[in-house]
């Protein structure tokens, strides 16, 4: 990653782990305990979401260069995956965009 992008995702992940330590101090405080964050979960969600985005960006990316030089079935091959995993989001499912 570029050196910025790394730091602006450093100041985003420093200003969410605020906001959750903030709103389970809170929930603590209220006698609330149980619905304080519970950030293993979110680590685990976050941490699945950007691996299956960088693997998407990797195929694109993959792609592009197979078409570039002239091989359209390879290119088609790597992104079909992700195109199909498209289509079974609910949102296609229903028939709205």
């Amino acid at each position: 990653m570029l050196k910025d992008s790394i730091e602006d995702l450093q100041k985003q992940t420093k200003l969410a782990l605020q906001m959750m330590y903030a709103y389970d101090g809170v929930a603590i405080k209220a006698g609330r305990s149980e619905r304080a964050t519970d950030s293993s979960k979110i680590n685990k969600a976050v941490e699945e979401q950007a691996s299956k985005k960088a693997a998407y960006i990797v195929a694109l990316a993959k792609s592009k260069m197979l078409d570039d030089f002239g091989e359209p079935e390879a290119a088609d091959a790597i992104i079909k995956p992700y195109f199909l995993e498209g289509l079974t989001d609910s949102n296609v499912s229903e028939g709205t965009t």
